[in-house]
């Protein structure tokens, strides 16, 4: 969390510090690496760590359920990879533009507020969650023991990504309130994101801690 306070503040100076300076010069030329929307930036290369960390944790949990797997990890596998590989914007956006487009053009309206791409990308998360949805589902038959408590709180994860991640995302695309507010709006939606990864990781570190899989709490 410390690092993470030092990258924003480091994105706030390289947003402010002019140019001219000797520090100034390296903050501007570098500041995507400390810019939380920036792909290439420390912030999405911290959000790609934990997702895969949290992956793992929640495939180690089948120790504690007693499973053979836990259909869990398939869902946050799924995020690591669709968040590294960004699945989304590339193979979503590409494979769902004709349907976009069809919705786009019997919706006029819709041009007033979202972009083509953020209805395929809504689409998209439509039809993952879907999809994961069911394979929760049919794996759940094939498992002996459930935790209603690991299942409610990852329900609460997955809500509260999907506001920042897509919620919060539309907003900010789609709403320009200035300099100020689109860098706050831009700082609330990755922090948002990454501070729930974070959550989720430090809630299956514990759990693994409590059923003594795994030894280093943290």
């Amino acid at each position: 969390m410390s690092l993470y306070a030092l990258l924003i503040l480091l994105w706030l100076l390289s947003r402010i510090v002019s140019p001219e300076s000797v520090g100034g010069q390296f903050l501007m030329r570098d500041r995507f690496l400390f810019a939380p929307g920036d792909d290439r930036s420390y912030f999405e290369f911290f959000q790609y760590m934990f997702l895969g960390w949290n992956s793992l944790a929640v495939f180690c949990l089948r120790r504690k359920l007693q499973e053979r797997f836990n259909p869990l990890f398939f869902v946050w596998f799924f995020l690591f990879m669709d968040d590294f590989l960004r699945l989304h914007d590339g193979l979503g956006s590409l494979l769902l533009r004709p349907i976009s487009s069809s919705i786009y053009k019997r919706l006029n309206f819709l041009e007033m507020f979202v972009r083509l791409k953020d209805i395929s990308e809504f689409i998209w998360w439509l039809l993952v969650a879907f999809v994961l949805l069911a394979l929760v589902l049919l794996l759940r038959r094939r498992v002996s023991a459930w935790d209603k408590n690991l299942l409610f709180a990852n329900l609460r994860f997955f809500v509260s990504l999907a506001f920042f991640g897509i919620f919060i995302d539309i907003v900010h695309a789609n709403i320009d309130i200035g300099f100020s507010g689109n860098g706050m709006l831009t700082l609330v939606e990755e922090s948002g994101e990454f501070l729930t990864i974070l959550a989720a990781f430090v809630y299956h570190y514990n759990m693994l801690i409590s059923s003594k899989i795994v030894k280093f709490s943290i």
